[in-house]
């Protein structure tokens, strides 16, 4: 697709932080691990800034901290959280190869479905 290209917005040996997302030299959103690994698990989020949605962006930020994460730890479990509706989360993540299961209680957003992509899961 594009030439989708990461850079860490604080840089400091860890890949655990958050990233710029840049698409020939336009920043197109951001991405971030939520915090470090914890229990065998780590967490993302992406963001496609309006003006770039639409076009697989969010898609391949995924599929980059996915990647990243992989490349860290390989046994991780990597896991997302969305709204309980069909968005373009949901599709990004099922795309993939995530799956949902099911609905938990997040502090701060009340209920959310929480998806899982488990290590022996290609990356679609």
């Amino acid at each position: 697709m594009s030439a989708l290209k990461l850079e860490q917005m604080k840089p400091g040996g860890t890949p655990w932080g958050g990233y710029a997302a840049w698409v020939e030299g336009v920043q197109i959103g951001e991405c971030a691990f939520k915090s470090a690994p914890l229990s065998g698990r780590v967490e993302i989020a992406y963001h496609t800034f309006d003006r770039f949605e639409r076009r697989g962006f969010g898609t391949e930020m995924a599929r980059a901290l996915v990647a990243i994460a992989r490349a860290a730890q390989p046994s991780l479990v990597v896991i997302a959280q969305t709204l309980c509706e069909t968005n373009a989360s949901t599709k990004i993540l099922t795309k993939i190869g995530f799956t949902c299961q099911g609905t938990i209680q997040h502090p701060e957003d009340g209920e959310v479905l929480e998806w899982h992509l488990q290590p022996d899961v290609p990356l679609k």
